[in-house]
């Protein structure tokens, strides 16, 4: 199986590429062929040793389409016949799962279901001998006999109790019902019964009704351990899933090419409703989850295919949260070792995101079934109930959530997102509506909450310096959103903004970046004066109110998104200097003091067509150095670069690696003067 596996993930690398899809066709082939012949030598070596042929017939198939129809795909696979590698893909599954249906039972159900053939065994050998000796007593012969089955009998008990005690002591809730059983009804105690009643000489008839109730609490048990690790299986994979689409989420945040993404995007698809439909009959919950991850996806692969970056990374974030529920339910997390202890923030969203995944799911099932058509009765009614759960959802948000954070600006606003997202699906549910837009309103909401939630737990334990919007509490104790939270939501939000910028959404985009611009204000009244997070703090407010100034002009053009750019980087570097303990004398000028002379702080940007006085100039005087690009500004002296090999020799690292660069990229050494004297303005906050 595990041969396959790896031929499989090989294939769906090839498929997620075409130009390396002949390349991993062939390893793919290579380890289906290695795969068919080690089934095959299983099932030989079944039958050399005469052991029950319908116990290995998954094998046999197995074998059979490794050798026969998968090889045969793979072989047009590596010629580049890609509907052929789909299909030889599909057969690498179905191996799959033949394999994993005699790998599935894990240690203790191995052992158990060896002991329930010996218990069948014996308690045939016991019925006859109770029968051949029931009314007259047993000569030397038969009191051996009995002695013989008395003592396997015991044995049985005692391996039967030590999978009794391994199950008890297991964790997880997948073996809840097998524990609940044991507890009950311990198999174990009934045969230790039946071995007693053997060893007697007055209870022997009632041994064969011990070992039968034995024997059927010992099935019921084998049937739940079972049970219990194709759930364990089915949860893994479902964790496999997760992992990709996560990937793939990221991928789509930094930047990457929606529509390179799309093929694995869709492969991811097929393969998670294969898996939906596995799920059926193991856990309806977790199978209308993964239906439900399986729809987003396949919006997801539609938006990449129109290279919608924004909506493919949002579908691909709820995809892989639906997929993480889906797996949750399976093998939930265990319990916290405090129970009593009031659960923090990020719990409660984490729980918050349980409920609003299964508001998608139904949403999405309902969606499904109706197929377009307008509402019935039953339908409404449905819908009645999904609207109740997710106003349930949006009032926990409000209440536990949103108000205990109402001191925490960046926080609130991002839990604001959350709820107008939640609150926008309530409406459309409760007209009463659903359709396309209704899901698609869920899964908004579902990927707004993940998103925060990922960016809260992705902090350090520790909070580290940077002079960023917490409201550092002095108790000792970490508060639910700390600063380095909060900046990354601050980035995240600055990110969405510029995005949207490039896209030119018609959006009123000036508000939005004078709202970051003003949570940014705030954070930098209340960082240290003179601190190095205020320096940079306030080189962020300049780019963003610079930003939401073009933005009011109507000017979406490259100057306004060098502004954003420049605000969000100055945000990346507080977060990494802060991860690194602070510090950044490295990226000061070093013909400049830190604190620098900042009377044109806290001024609005000037109307447009108008430019901004330079620094120690009066307005009207024309300045004398060199237009800022992109920007309006102007700078007091002119830089000239020096045309020697060490004309970048005393500047800054971040500024001389960037000019480096330039140079490198066939600047003439004008442009690459313009530039640097852009470069400054942006270091010392201008």
């Amino acid at each position: 199986r595990d041969q396959v596996v790896r031929a499989r993930e090989e294939l769906a690398a090839g498929l997620a590429k075409p130009e390396r899809l002949a390349a991993s066709a062939r390893q793919a082939a290579q380890g289906a062929a290695r795969a068919g012949e080690l089934a095959a030598q299983v099932a030989r070596r079944w039958r050399e040793n005469a052991l029950p042929a319908d116990q290995i017939e998954p094998v046999g198939k197995a074998a059979g389409l490794l050798a026969g129809a998968v090889g045969e795909q793979l072989a047009r696979g590596a010629a580049g016949d890609a509907p052929a590698a789909r299909s030889a893909e599909a057969g690498l599954g179905e191996a799959e799962r033949l394999l994993a249906s005699l790998l599935s039972e894990g240690d203790l159900t191995r052992l158990l279901a060896s002991l329930v053939a010996r218990q069948q065994a014996l308690g045939e050998e016991t019925r006859t001998f109770v029968r051949a000796w029931l009314v007259k007593p047993p000569d030397a012969p038969a009191r051996a006999q009995l002695g013989n089955l008395a003592a396997r009998q015991k044995d049985i008990a005692e391996a039967t109790g030590e999978i009794e005690r391994r199950i008890l002591a297991g964790a997880g809730q997948a073996l809840a019902p097998a524990q609940e059983l044991v507890r009950a009804r311990p198999p174990a105690e009934r045969l230790r019964q039946a071995g007693g009643d053997l060893a007697g000489s007055e209870r022997r008839a009632q041994a064969v009704e011990a070992q039968q109730h034995g024997l059927e609490g010992m099935k019921k048990l084998l049937d739940l351990l079972r049970g219990s690790d194709a759930a364990g299986s089915l949860a893994e994979a479902l964790g496999r899933l997760a992992a990709e689409e996560e990937r793939l989420s990221a991928a789509l945040d930094r930047g990457a090419d929606p529509g390179a993404q799309a093929a694995a995007q869709r492969d991811l698809q097929e393969r998670t409703a294969v898996l939906a439909q596995q799920l059926a009959a193991k856990s309806p919950s977790a199978a209308a989850k993964a239906q439900a991850a399986a729809k987003t996806q396949e919006s997801a692969a539609k938006a990449m295919a129109r290279g919608d970056r924004a909506a493919a990374a949002r579908d691909a974030a709820a995809a892989a949260a639906l997929l993480r529920e889906a797996q949750r339910e399976l093998s939930p997390e265990p319990p916290p070792e405090r129970p009593d202890t009031p659960p923090d923030l990020l719990t409660v969203l984490r729980q918050l995101r349980s409920l609003q995944a299964k508001v998608v799911a139904d949403a999405s099932g309902l969606d499904q079934r109706l197929a377009g058509k307008e509402l019935d009765f039953g339908a409404v009614r449905e819908v009645a109930v999904i609207a109740r759960d997710q106003g349930g959802v949006l009032l926990r948000l409000r209440e536990d959530v949103v108000k205990p954070l109402e001191r925490q600006a960046v926080a609130r606003m991002a839990l604001e997102r959350v709820a107008a997202a939640m609150a926008a699906s309530q409406a459309h549910l409760e007209r009463p509506a659903l359709g396309e837009r209704g899901v698609r309103l869920a899964r908004v909401a579902l990927a707004e909450l993940t998103r925060l939630i990922d960016i809260a737990a992705s902090q350090p334990k520790t909070d580290g310096g940077g002079g960023g919007g917490g409201d550092g509490k002095g108790d000792g104790q970490k508060p639910p959103f700390p600063p380095h939270a909060e900046l990354s939501l601050l980035a995240a939000m600055q990110s969405e903004v510029a995005d949207a910028t490039a896209g030119n959404r018609p959006t009123d985009l000036s508000a939005a970046q004078g709202a970051l611009r003003d949570l940014v204000e705030n954070a930098t009244q209340a960082a240290r004066p003179g601190s190095r997070g205020q320096l940079l703090l306030e080189r962020t407010r300049r780019a963003m109110a610079s930003a939401a100034w073009r933005l009011g002009e109507r000017d979406r053009g490259l100057a306004t998104r060098h502004e954003q750019a420049a605000a969000e980087a100055a945000l990346r570097r507080l977060l990494a200097e802060a991860d690194g303990g602070g510090g950044g004398s490295d990226n000061q000028p070093q013909d400049q003091p830190q604190a620098r002379d900042q009377r044109g702080e806290g001024q609005q940007p000037p109307p447009a067509g108008q430019q901004p006085p330079g620094q120690g100039e009066s307005p009207g005087t024309p300045a004398s150095g060199q237009d800022k690009p992109g920007s309006g500004t102007r700078t007091a002296s002119a830089v000239v670069a020096a045309p020697e090999r060490g004309e970048f020799m005393n500047l800054p690292p971040a500024i001389r690696d960037r000019l480096i660069q330039a140079r490198d990229q066939g600047l003439t050494p004008r442009q690459r003067e313009v530039f640097k004297v852009y470069l400054q303005n942006l270091e010392e906050g201008r």
